[in-house]
């Protein structure tokens, strides 16, 4: 909360001060901070985002996925298909979204949804929606019911944070074209996390019928 202090905590547990001239964190920077007492060890994790290398040509060459691969989502992406990129951090999960937003159609209208101020696209057929600034969930939900409102050719959430039940109901409903970006562990992790939140919508069914619906949509 306080920018001063965060600022000589990073200065003398993170970065020296030389690097921390080049040092931006108010755009493209995400920072997670564990201490004391909350934790045993001071431990901050900075995540620096670089649009340069978010191509899926990059990822190719740097065999982060391959040619199939990267052919295979450019298609999922285009005939409108709802995705999940799940993995742990430093998966490259941003990198990765934001190289398939490249791959988007001029003419179409397309809606990027960031929960964690990392992806802001300067591009004429997106529109940007900046969710960081507050911990609003009732600002947060308005947003996003207003953004399926406006029925975009493709919606691309990232660092998505399971608390929005507009996500969840256009899903539901049949809502095609969401490439979501999720933190978890593996690909059960998240269909886990997505059935849980489907089982608040539909308290009648079960866990395992809730994964059902979420390999449905």
């Amino acid at each position: 909360r306080d920018e001063i202090q965060l600022e000589n905590i990073i200065k003398k547990y993170a970065l020296n001060d030389e690097d921390f001239i080049k040092f931006n964190y108010k755009t493209g920077i995400n920072i997670t901070a564990s201490l004391p007492p909350l934790t045993n060890v001071s431990t901050i994790y900075v995540k620096c985002y670089n649009d340069k290398f978010a191509t899926l040509e990059h990822l190719e060459e740097q065999k982060f996925l391959s040619k199939e691969m990267s052919i295979f989502f450019e298609t999922l992406l285009k005939s409108k298909n709802n995705v999940i990129i799940a993995g742990k951090r430093k998966a490259l999960k941003t990198t990765f979204l934001s190289a398939l937003t490249k791959k988007t159609l001029i003419n179409n209208r397309y809606a990027n949804i960031d929960y964690s101020k990392e992806i802001e696209l300067k591009r004429a057929n997106f529109t940007n929606y900046d969710l960081s600034y507050t911990k609003d969930s009732k600002k947060k939900e308005s947003i996003l019911k207003s953004v399926f409102l406006s029925n975009p050719e493709t919606i691309f959430l990232n660092d998505f944070d399971f608390k929005a039940d507009s996500l969840i109901k256009n899903l539901l409903s049949g809502f095609k074209g969401i490439f979501l970006n999720i933190e978890a562990q593996n690909k059960e992790e998240a269909l886990d996390k997505i059935s849980i939140e489907i089982m608040k919508f539909l308290p009648q069914i079960t866990f395992e019928e809730a994964k059902k619906e979420v390999y449905r949509i």
